[in-house]
C-alpha cells in the first residue's frame, strides 16, 4: 500500500469514527460537558478527515506551491490531534481516570512508534 493509499484510509477511517460517534451521541437526551467537548471536536474533524479521504493529497499536493502544501499538512496533523482529543473527551465523559489512562496509553504508544521510526530510519542509511 502506497503512502497515498495510507493517508486516504487513515482519513477515511477517522471520518467514519466521528460520524458514528456524532451519531451515537446525537441519540443521548443527556450530554455531559465531555460529550458537548467530543462533539465539537468531531465536528471540525469530520469534514476535513471526509475531505482528505477521497482526495488523492500525495499526488494533487505536489503540484501546489510549497508554502501551501505545509499548510494542508498542518491541517493533517492538526485534524489527527482534534480527533484524538474528541476520543479523549468521550472517555473521560466516563470518568476523568479512563481518559487519562487513554491520554498516556497513547502517548506512550506515540513514543513507542517514534522510536521504532528513527530505528527504521537509521537502518535505511
Amino acid at each position: 500500500m502506497n503512502e497515498s493509499a495510507r493517508h486516504q484510509l487513515w482519513y477515511g477511517s477517522m471520518a467514519g469514527a466521528s460520524f458514528i460517534a456524532v451519531t451515537q451521541l446525537l441519540g443521548r437526551a443527556d450530554l455531559n460537558t465531555a460529550h458537548r467537548i467530543a462533539l465539537a471536536c468531531f465536528a471540525i474533524v469530520l469534514p476535513v478527515s471526509a475531505t482528505f479521504a477521497v482526495w488523492p493529497a500525495k499526488y494533487a499536493v505536489a503540484k501546489l506551491p510549497d508554502k501551501i502544501q505545509k499548510r494542508i499538512q498542518r491541517a493533517g496533523l492538526l485534524a489527527t490531534f482534534i480527533f484524538a482529543a474528541a476520543v479523549i473527551a468521550l472517555f473521560t465523559s466516563f470518568g476523568a481516570i479512563f481518559g487519562i489512562i487513554l491520554f498516556v496509553s497513547a502517548g506512550l504508544l506515540a513514543a513507542l512508534g517514534n522510536a521504532a521510526a528513527d530505528s527504521l530510519k537509521k537502518k535505511d542509511n
